[in-house]
């Protein structure tokens, strides 16, 4: 009999056909299909055998045979309500809180008034369309908005296409009003030098000059805490987000994905500030290594969502284009590294990107400056030549 150089592996599968693993105290090859049956619940079945390929023959046969009779038993009482409330419910436990929550709202306010009373297998492409079309008509909200809402059906449907409920997956198919690419608004290194010195003199200096000089997160920065700082080392370690939770509250996450916990140098002008931060929490008592960072006048933790209210308001005041969000500081950040001649693995890194892939995506974009170096770059190689 066969099994796994480790008693925890388990064989991947593609997706949709289920996982085999090892189950030592039986010694037995373990197969676990799960599906979406007509009352929108999620249920799972297993499949043991000695031979792990025997196990996924069985499996197999499993979910030819579950298709067969869904397909029989489509008897008009499966809604897509009805569908998307048994989806939401296995939802929950499977993804992040603001997925969920996301997704949710599209289900509760877009797709449930629109669709909620149709029979899902009889949801038509035509269907999806219309509802994308009165979200931007009647609602006068984005085609972005829509677009996102036809995303998250779109999901729901595979998975209700992959559990044999429906043919095809009809917001797969739909086309939705044309979305306007988003230009990427940041602050060039001038610009963000004016912020810094307009801030200079105020309790918030090391929070700005902070998120300038290192490129976090929203949450990652009120995340930080004081023991994330080495400032004998000029080192900022980012451990943990600051990210809302199932009940709409706010509490300590892991960060985004394992590159994201990472290290960055900070600047001599950094640490002087959050030296001096430390300094006035210290006068009002003692500073634990536990306690955050950047706090609000009572000392709670910061509100990610007051930031770009924040942001906006100073770059009024500092007479700079207020029509940022507080994560366009992160993009200027990134794109301020670039123009300087810093490599994308580095930037890569020093964003917590997963792979150099998303950095190159995200900034593929040059300035003026670039293209005409690139242009001066080609014509001295030629003229050199």
């Amino acid at each position: 009999m066969t099994r796994p150089k480790k008693t925890s592996d388990r064989q991947r599968a593609p997706r949709g056909r289920g996982s085999v693993y090892f189950r030592e105290r039986d010694q037995l090859w373990v197969g676990e299909l799960s599906r979406t049956d007509q009352d929108g619940r999620r249920e799972r079945t297993y499949v043991t055998g000695r031979d792990p390929d025997a196990v996924h023959e069985r499996m197999d046969e499993m979910r030819r045979s579950w298709k067969k009779s869904a397909t029989v038993r489509r008897d008009g009482s499966m809604t897509v309500g009805r569908y998307l409330d048994g989806w939401l419910r296995d939802q929950k436990p499977r993804v992040a809180a603001n997925t969920y929550l996301g997704r949710e709202a599209h289900v509760r306010v877009h797709i449930k008034p629109a669709l909620g009373t149709r029979r899902l297998d009889r949801l038509g492409v035509r269907d999806v369309e219309r509802m994308m079309a009165d979200i931007v008509d009647r609602k006068h909200l984005t085609a972005r908005t829509a677009s996102h809402v036809r995303i998250t059906l779109r999901i729901a449907l595979g998975e209700a296409q992959r559990d044999g409920l429906v043919q095809q997956n009809v917001a797969a198919l739909a086309k939705g009003p044309p979305v306007k690419t988003r230009e990427m608004k940041t602050l060039d290194a001038d610009s963000a030098r004016k912020l810094i010195a307009y801030t200079s003199d105020t309790d918030e200096a090391a929070l700005w000059l902070t998120a300038v000089t290192t490129g976090v997160r929203a949450g990652e920065l009120a995340g930080l805490q004081w023991e994330d700082i080495d400032l004998d080392r000029g080192v900022l370690h980012v451990r943990r987000s600051w990210a809302r939770r199932l009940d709409r509250t706010f509490g300590p996450k892991d960060p985004k994905t394992e590159k994201s916990k990472r290290s960055i140098p900070l600047t001599p002008e950094t640490v002087e500030a959050l030296r001096a931060l430390r300094g006035r929490q210290a006068s009002s008592g003692e500073v634990a290594d536990t306690d955050p960072v950047f706090s609000d006048a009572v000392g709670q933790r910061i509100d990610t969502t007051s930031l770009a209210p924040r942001l906006r308001a100073l770059l009024r005041q500092a007479g700079l284009p207020s029509d940022l969000r507080f994560h366009d500081l992160r993009h200027s950040t990134a794109t301020i590294w670039l123009a300087a001649g810093v490599d994308v693995k580095t930037v890569a890194d020093l964003l917590g990107h997963s792979t150099p892939v998303i950095t190159m995506t995200v900034y593929a974009h040059s300035d003026d400056k670039r293209k005409q170096d690139a242009v001066e770059r080609l014509r001295g190689a030629i003229s050199s030549g």
